[in-house]
């Protein structure tokens, strides 16, 4: 009813008027359930004309549109996120996303937008944008607050993931880090602090990393059932 029908018919390795191999069929079902959002795929095989086979695909949509929210505290700390994120964007298994969190006072979000099919091809493409926000304290060796600071970072993330076969796939992605400090969100008691001490924020910097994964191995899902074993590796 939701998901268009390219999203189905890219991951099928049977293709219409070739032979029907058993294993071409079960790897293209499992290909659809590993999407995550059907919650089944069910098969049919029956006589057409000619001597040929029909193949007759079943699909159960799941709501794929999904709120959250945590919060909590602790040890000084109190906590509260947010946010909403659909993995079927208008039907095109696309993923967009949204979070807000508070830490403390101090405001942050991020959003990101996937394509796990860019271009057609089994090619995931990732953008993340981040504004992030936390309070910083400092203290001398016997305990007392010698001072705090807000750390503000403003954050892009972009990657690419090549699926090579289907248990080995490799990426790479370069994050961009723009890092400022300042006394935004303190309270009047960390701004005493820091006046006591004559602490002054460090200098702002800017940052710029690479990124390469490789992935081995595959999880595959049978609606809330996970099977398989995944090994990766990250070089920055």
């Amino acid at each position: 009813k939701r998901t268009e029908l390219f999203v189905v018919r890219r991951e099928l390795l049977v293709a219409e008027g070739a032979p029907l191999v058993p294993a071409d069929l079960a790897e293209s079902v499992q290909r659809l359930k590993n999407l995550r959002i059907f919650s089944s795929v069910v098969p049919r095989l029956s006589d057409g004309a000619g001597g040929k086979v029909v193949l007759t695909l079943t699909l159960r949509e799941k709501w794929t549109i999904l709120p959250f929210v945590r919060f909590g505290g602790g040890g000084g700390t109190n906590y509260l996120i947010a946010g909403l994120y659909d993995i079927n964007l208008l039907g095109r298994y696309l993923e967009l996303g949204g979070q807000y969190e508070n830490l403390n006072g101090a405001h942050s979000g991020v959003a990101w937008f996937r394509d796990p099919r860019f271009l057609g091809e089994r090619l995931l493409l990732g953008i993340d944008l981040w504004k992030v926000n936390r309070i910083r304290d400092l203290y001398y060796r016997d305990g007392r607050q010698q001072g705090a600071y807000n750390m503000g970072r403003n954050k892009v993330n972009a990657m690419l993931e090549m699926e090579l076969h289907s248990h080995f796939r490799v990426g790479a992605g370069v994050e961009l880090d723009d890092d400022s400090f300042s006394e935004e969100s303190l309270t009047s008691a960390q701004r005493q602090a820091n006046l006591t001490a004559g602490l002054e924020p460090p200098a702002d910097g800017l940052a710029v990393i690479g990124r390469a994964n490789a992935l081995l191995g595959r999880l595959d899902y049978d609606d809330w059932l996970v099977e398989g074993a995944t090994l990766g590796a990250v070089v920055e």
